[in-house]
This record gives C-alpha cells, structure tokens and sequence, in this order.
C-alpha cells in the first residue's frame, strides 16, 4: 500500500497546495498529482476539482481525509513498533537451560542483557538436557544452554561456553584424610567407608559419576540419592556424605566443603550455547549472543 497517496489527501484538506504537498514529501509536482488521480481511481469517487488553476476537495474528498489521516497515523505507528523490535526495545527471548547453566552462568549474563535490553521479556525454561536440547531441536527455544559431555545434533550451532568437570566434595572434618586423594594416582577405593550422596537416575551427572565409580571399583554399601543439587551440598555440608557436583555449583570459597579434583575422560563436561540453524532468530535473539560474547570477552566466563 502506497501511503503516500493518503498524505496527500490529507495535506490538501489542511490547506496545502500542490507545490508545497511536493516539496514536503520529497516528489516531483506531476507525480504528486499522478498519486492524488491514482487513489481517486481506487475509491471510485471525484475526490477534487481544480478552481482557477488550485486543487479543490470535494464533500467526498473532505470526509475522506479523516480516514486517510488515520491511515497514515497507524503507518507512523506500525514504523516506531517495528523501530522498536529492530532496536530491541521491544520483543521477547525464550531460552532453555539445564541446571548447572542456569546457576551458575544465567545470572550473570542476563544481568548485562537487561541493562542493554530492558523492554525485552526473557522466558527462562530449564530441564534436563535431553529436554532442552529436544525443544531446542524443536525450534520451541530460541536458544539453550546445556551441559554436555559428548556430540550435538548437526542441526545445531554450538558456541562453547566453558568447561564444567565434576570434582567430588567432602565436608571439612575429613580434610586431613582426603589430603592424600590430591595427587590424582590415589586409590579412591578407601573413600567406600563413608556414606556417597548420588544424584538423581535420570540425571547425567549420575552416570558419570557412576561410570568413574566403575573405573575405580568403588563400592558404597551406604548411599543417599538426592534431586536437588542444594540439598547435595547441605548433606556434605553437615557430615552426611561425600559426593560428586559440577564445579560450576561451587562458590570460590564454599564454606564447610573441601573440594578434590580428580582424574578422568568421563568427568569433562562443557557448558554450550546451541542455536538451531535453520531457525530464525529475532532481533532480541541476536542481541543475546553478542551480549554472551561480550560477557566471555570480559573474563566473566570463567
């Protein structure tokens, strides 16, 4: 739709001539006139005459004009919107996470996004990473991030975010007795006496712990099985257990927990941002991936 032919209506009923309608709108005297004829075509009714050598309305032209205003108004309107979800005042993001990411990394990052963001409404879903990473497939998230251990969908673009290796915990009164597990060739088999909190079955974490368990023939006759990584941490915290967690759960200095890195291929988890590739993202998406890149490039990923 050409608007412009109802600008000129609506000049004219304001009083403008001709030559000062051209000179407003950028065009040419006879394609001015050639627009105000063409638009008289399309409504079928006489929206002028000329009276001494001047564009006169009509009853019909008169009338009109009100409703071309209107027009041109939702125009203007229909640009600042559309302005508006171009420049990301406007607009909304759906992003997945699974829970490691969702602790320890989306806080930050979302905190910089609102400052160059604010009209933007994030919708945060977290789940497992079988889940995300699905609706993520499905193109039902924008963007997700999870933790994985080994290949994505080709599907997918995938931006590495950081490292997140499982480390196994202690409380605090059995640090003289772990001391001896930090060289990394230590028999793990002794920590077997205490009690090991594990996580939930359906969690991946659970199966690399249990696949590091299998490879150091550890056995605990004594064992609780947790789905909340908080209460994980209470546990060892108050003397109930030992455990193993992503790093990415732990503060730098975690009150009442040792930490002990220990060795293994089947502990290395990454942090990754996936996107689907063949799926558009909006202006609010776009805005999101550079902030993360900018949030890496300051350190803060680390």
């Amino acid at each position: 739709m050409n608007v412009d032919k109802y600008r000129i209506l609506v000049l004219l009923s304001q009083g403008d001539k001709l030559s000062e309608i051209a000179r407003k709108l950028g065009m040419s005297q006879p394609t001015v006139s050639f627009h105000l004829k063409s638009l008289e075509e399309g409504l079928g009714v006489p929206l002028y005459v000329m009276e001494d050598h001047r564009v006169v309305l009509t009853d019909a032209g008169l009338n009109l004009a009100s409703y071309a205003d209107e027009i041109v108004q939702m125009e203007a309107n229909l640009q600042k919107k559309a302005q508006e979800y171009k420049e990301c005042r406007e607009g909304s993001i759906h992003i997945g996470t699974t829970l490691s990411p969702g602790i320890a990394l989306l806080p930050g990052i979302l905190g910089k996004y609102r400052e160059s963001c604010p009209g933007i409404h994030v919708q945060l879903e977290s789940g497992s990473a079988r889940t995300i990473i699905r609706k993520t497939q499905e193109k039902e998230l924008d963007l997700a991030f999870v933790s994985v251990t080994g290949s994505l969908p080709s599907c997918f673009e995938v931006r590495k975010i950081r490292e997140d290796n499982l480390v196994l915990i202690y409380p605090m009164t059995l640090k003289s007795f772990m001391e001896p597990y930090g060289g990394g060739e230590a028999d793990y088999r002794g920590l077997g006496q205490f009690p090991f909190i594990h996580h939930s079955p359906e969690s991946s974490t659970r199966k690399m712990t249990e696949a590091f368990l299998e490879r150091e023939r550890m056995v605990f006759r004594n064992t609780i099985t947790a789905d909340n990584i908080f209460i994980m941490k209470e546990l060892v915290r108050r003397g109930a257990g030992i455990s193993m967690v992503p790093a990415s759960f732990l503060e730098e200095d975690e009150q009442g927990i040792g930490v002990l890195s220990v060795p293994g291929t089947e502990l290395r988890k990454e942090i990754v941002l996936i996107c689907h590739k063949e799926y558009y993202r909006p202006p609010a998406a776009e805005r999101f991936l550079e902030c993360v890149g900018n949030w890496k490039h300051t350190g803060k990923s680390s």
